[in-house]
């Protein structure tokens, strides 16, 4: 009788079974491979979540690297695509990815951190049940499977009830992961949507009836906007309603001449009932988050009277209707503000001169009174210039 060893590994460790009689008790019979059938779908399934994982990774960096400092485009893109490549770090990437969702597209923090964690929660219970990896074989996932030493697992022939157990148990953690994301997501949601916004806590606790009543208004009609009412699908009422800021700001080049002068109208009675800090935080925000200005403009807006808040909201819902449906706005050139902006300098004593350049050239080295200035200055100035300069200029303004 001729007997030949072979080498099986399993785990790490090396067994030797020899084929004497009872391999050949076992002839006839064709073994299930765990290999053959379910390794490289596995791999194939790990390989698409990391794809997945590195894109959502990258557009999160996008939107935060917007609603930080107003980049966009496609070269931001690039950047944040070979940026997260070259960082060697997966759990460094996941931290940038939570925070661009966070502060980009104003997640709250449970759903964001939900969304990279159990993308990366998914990949490794597939790696530790289907793949059987662990420890260092994590680290070689791929180069262990076809490396130069001996044969690999791929020519062991478990059980059926071995592989059944391996296929069960892989489901219930896809499961587990896929149900315990849903329930965190929901969880976050229903948290956040009970949490005054920045908005609301800046407003007075006894609100005018009358503003109250076009509060109403606004948002029965934000409500009646089929836009709107897509985007209450994706976000709770809070989430959304914090959207509206961004989608206005976007929207408010959409917005005719004539409208966009009576909204500089309104802003600088905003800025003359405000107090000074309030005042330099409109002007320059000085990194501060978009809904804290926007909180500090509502808080100014309750003071003014009934025809002035209808208006005033009357624009905003225009430019967030605009927004949401995507409609193109016209954005004046750098040159076209430039050149607008001289001949209105021109025009003005050295003093109210000198403040507007200070506010637009060099915002970090001014003082809180300065920017306030500067910025009532450059209103004034603006809706009382001739008409082509005016139209330049109070696009301009709405691009701050």
């Amino acid at each position: 009788m001729i007997h030949s060893s072979t080498d099986v590994r399993t785990n790490g460790l090396q067994f030797q079974a020899s084929n004497s009689g009872r391999i050949g008790a076992h002839q006839g019979r064709s073994p299930i491979s765990v290999d053959s059938a379910m390794i490289p779908a596995a791999r194939t399934l790990v390989f698409l979540s990391n794809i997945v994982f590195y894109a959502a990774q990258a557009i999160a960096l996008l939107a935060g690297l917007n609603a930080w400092f107003g980049w966009q485009g496609t070269w931001v893109l690039v950047i944040s695509l070979v940026a997260l490549w070259m960082v060697p770090i997966a759990s460094a990437t996941g931290i940038v990815g939570i925070l661009g969702a966070h502060y980009g597209w104003q997640w709250s923090w449970l759903t964001s951190i939900s969304l990279f964690v159990g993308i990366r929660l998914l990949v490794t219970a597939i790696q530790v049940t289907i793949l059987n990896q662990s420890g260092s074989e994590l680290l070689k996932r791929f180069s262990s499977y076809a490396g130069p030493s001996g044969r690999d697992h791929s020519n062991t022939a478990p059980t059926a009830s071995g592989l059944l157990r391996a296929v069960s148990g892989a489901m219930f953690c896809v499961a587990l992961i896929v149900l315990g994301g849903l329930l965190i997501t929901q969880v976050a949601r229903s948290v956040a949507s009970q949490q005054p916004s920045d908005i609301a806590a800046a407003m007075p606790a006894q609100l005018d009836p009358q503003f109250k009543i076009s509060l109403e208004k606004f948002s029965e009609r934000l409500n009646s906007t089929p836009e709107f009412v897509a985007l209450l699908r994706t976000m709770t009422p809070q989430e959304a309603m914090l959207k509206t800021v961004e989608l206005r700001r976007q929207g408010l080049l959409t917005l005719s001449v004539p409208d966009l002068e009576r909204l500089a109208r309104f802003n600088l009675l905003l800025l003359n009932s405000a107090d000074l800090v309030t005042c330099a935080r409109i002007a320059h925000p000085k990194g501060e988050v978009t809904q804290h200005v926007a909180a500090s403009t509502y808080a100014l807006l309750v003071q003014q009277p009934p025809a002035v808040i209808d208006d005033w909201l009357d624009l905003s819902y225009r430019a967030i209707l605009a927004s949401l449906q995507k409609q193109p706005g016209h954005r004046p050139s750098q040159q076209e503000i430039d050149a607008s902006l001289r001949r209105v300098l021109a025009t003005l004593p050295e003093a109210q001169q000198y403040a507007i350049r200070l506010l637009v050239e060099s915002p970090a080295r001014a003082t809180d009174e300065q920017l306030c200035a500067g910025l009532k200055a450059l209103t004034s100035a603006t809706v009382a210039a001739p008409a082509p300069d005016r139209a330049v200029l109070v696009r301009s303004l709405a691009l701050r």
